[in-house]
Parts: structure tokens; C-alpha cells; sequence
């Protein structure tokens, strides 16, 4: 009976030796890019309280937007106004939807230059306008992503696609792309929490097989 005792001590000891010697479960490494859609998510929660107040359809001397599909919410609002604003020929407007990037405050300078000048879009159609998950962003568009999220030192992102239609005016002559349809995803961020919402990059989505 004392060896049998002995005996059961001993495995008893092992199993705590070995209990103690496992290792913990390893937690996921959360970085930039696993974060980048979070602002996205908590946006799609407050969504049974937002409502979009803007124009759906709306003329601009023969100038025509049209929006099929309402955004849901603030970040994608901010998308759509980014053709809004472009319709409306209201480029200080769209020039404050950036952030810091200096491209794109020069592209709304040269809008408001190409318009005086004639040349413009004269029908915008957002057919829609979504924010991507994490699974849904092409993997080279990714990096691109999180290149510009530490260029501008983002804390809260989101991807936003925009699905439109556009027709160049008659004298948009040699474009740099013709009239069509095209998908446009935008990088949508803040730098402090507190930020208002800004667009810091937008990518052709044709380029990453949207």
C-alpha cells in the first residue's frame, strides 16, 4: 500500500509539473491593417441612428448627380460628397473633405480650374457606396493602404468603396479616362480621435480587379 501511495504521489506531482510547463495560448497580433476597418464597424453600429439629410438627385446648370443608394453612414456620407461637391462646382468644399495630402487638394484646385475653363463632368450616378471589410480589400491594395495609414499617421480608418457612372461635358476633350463606370475606394481616417472624418487617398479600383 505505501508503494502504491508512493506511486500515485509521483504521477500526481508530474501532471502539475506538466500543467505548469504548457505553454499559454498565444494571442493574436493585432496590427495597423487588422484595425484599419474598426472605425468601419463601430460607423455600421450607430447606422440605426444615422440618417442621410442630403441630396439624392439634384441638377447644376445642365449639370446632373444622382445618388441610387443612401450612404449608412458618416464616412460613406463623406464619400458621396466628394462627387457632390464636384457637380455642385463647390471646390473649396471638396478641397476640406481631405486630409493632409497635398494631391489631392491640388486635384480640387485644378477641377475649379478645368470648370472655369469648360471642362467637366456633367452627370455623376453613385449607383452605391460601401464600406469594405478586411476580407474584401485586394491584398496589393492593402499595403498601399497601410503605406498612406503610417504616412499620415492614421488612428481610426476605413476603406469605403464608391460604384459610379460619369459622363465627361462636350468640351472634356482628351480626357485621362473616358466616360464610364467605375469602382473608387478611399482611405477615410483620423489622426486623433476626436478628428473630424477626412479623405487622405483614393485608389482606382480597377487597378486591384474591383
Amino acid at each position: 500500500m505505501r508503494n502504491i501511495n508512493k506511486f500515485l504521489s509521483i504521477l500526481l506531482m508530474a501532471g502539475m509539473l506538466s500543467a505548469c510547463a504548457a505553454p499559454a495560448d498565444k494571442q493574436p497580433e493585432i496590427n495597423n491593417h487588422d484595425s484599419q476597418n474598426n472605425a468601419a464597424q463601430d460607423e455600421n453600429k450607430a447606422s440605426d441612428v444615422y440618417e442621410y439629410h442630403g441630396e439624392m438627385n439634384a441638377q447644376f446648370n445642365g449639370r446632373s448627380f444622382t445618388l441610387e443608394a443612401a450612404p449608412k453612414s458618416s464616412v460613406e456620407e463623406l464619400v458621396v460628397n466628394n462627387y457632390y461637391y464636384d457637380i455642385a462646382s463647390e471646390y473649396d468644399k471638396l478641397s476640406d473633405l481631405y486630409g493632409d495630402n497635398e494631391a489631392l487638394k491640388i486635384s480640387a484646385a485644378n477641377e475649379k480650374k478645368n470648370f472655369d475653363e469648360g471642362i467637366y463632368v456633367k452627370d455623376y450616378v453613385i449607383h452605391e457606396v460601401t464600406t469594405l471589410t478586411q476580407n474584401e480589400i485586394d491584398a496589393l491594395l492593402a499595403e498601399h493602404i497601410q503605406a498612406d495609414i503610417d504616412q499620415y499617421s492614421l488612428s481610426e480608418t476605413a476603406v469605403v468603396k464608391a460604384d459610379i457612372d460619369f459622363v465627361w461635358g462636350e468640351d472634356a476633350v482628351g480626357a485621362q479616362i473616358d466616360s464610364g463606370r467605375y469602382p473608387r475606394i478611399f482611405l477615410c481616417g483620423k489622426v486623433n480621435t476626436d478628428d473630424d472624418w477626412l479623405i487622405y487617398e483614393i485608389y482606382w479600383g480597377e487597378m486591384y480587379g474591383y
